[in-house]
């Protein structure tokens, strides 16, 4: 099959009828199908598929499986989001859902083409696309370097909450990526909580040794020190954490109240620091 060709949405609905037959037999139930059906089309047309609204093949896929379950279906978005910094200011950048490997990632301003449907070449994400309330006036403003950190940072984002994703079903994560999100969202309160920020990054980190401590059969002490905690984690066969980064996030309890000072740039470095450690340690279950 020659991947840059158009397809017919007659081929394209026949396979991915093939494809929710198979995972009827594997017995997966309906409302987690559409993400397998992601993950088995990616391979079956050989380029990646991404939950993002330019890519015209996944929104199809998506769309045959709404109209075919409609209710029954679970709401399928983005990967999660991080925060970060434009020109010292703070900005949400959207994690897609991104499945198989090639396709690439611009930041271009104004780019904002839409793909013929059914077209097979591998989409191509608009870094500028993923930011909230990021005008394409302001993108127009900065400089290659800016462009390119921005990309890279796109690219660390899927790939950090890909592995967490991975682990998701084991215990505490779920929790972990809640205070992911809390710490990004605090981040754009009105007042700023840097410091509730800061605490949610801690508690996201901590709750990832402490799920890798239980997956290993340890026993998980109620302590908030991250280093005590990953050397408890090592003993049982976890990596040795970046401890640069374990500084960064380690914070007291009182941080959520004021106590202390706390700046939007410290909440973000310990966020990237925090998303760093738990993807780290994500990778590392066996």
């Amino acid at each position: 099959m020659n991947d840059c060709r158009r397809m017919r949405k007659t081929e394209l609905d026949k396979i991915i009828s093939e494809v929710d037959s198979e995972l009827n037999k594997e017995c997966i139930p309906i409302g987690a199908r559409p993400l397998r059906a992601l993950i088995k089309m990616a391979a079956r047309l050989r380029r990646p598929l991404a939950f993002h609204n330019q890519d015209q093949v996944s929104q199809y896929i998506l769309a045959w499986f709404e109209k075919k379950y409609a209710g029954r279906l679970k709401v399928v978005g983005p990967l999660g989001e991080i925060a970060i910094l434009i020109r010292n200011d703070p900005y949400k950048m959207i994690i897609p859902l991104v499945y198989g490997c090639g396709g690439s990632i611009i930041a271009v301003p104004n780019s904002r083409d839409q793909l013929p449907p059914i077209n097979l070449e591998p989409i191509k994400i608009n870094v500028f696309d993923n930011i909230k309330d990021f005008t394409q006036a302001y993108a127009a403003e900065l400089t290659i370097f800016e462009r390119k950190e921005l990309i890279l940072f796109l690219k660390w984002g899927i790939d950090a909450f890909q592995a967490i994703e991975r682990i998701q079903s084991e215990v505490y994560v779920p929790e972990a990526r809640g205070d992911i999100q809390i710490a990004v969202d605090s981040l754009f309160k009105t007042p700023l909580q840097c410091g509730l920020s800061k605490w949610a990054s801690h508690q996201a980190t901590e709750k990832l040794i402490k799920a890798f401590i239980k997956k290993s059969g340890g026993k998980v002490r109620q302590i908030h020190n991250l280093r005590m905690l990953a050397e408890s984690a090592e003993k049982l066969g976890l990596g040795t954490l970046n401890s640069d980064n374990l500084d960064v996030v380690q914070c007291d309890p009182g941080v959520r109240y004021g106590e202390g000072t706390s700046s939007v740039q410290d909440a973000v470095e310990a966020h990237h620091a925090s998303l760093e450690l738990c993807a780290t340690i994500a990778r590392m279950f066996v």
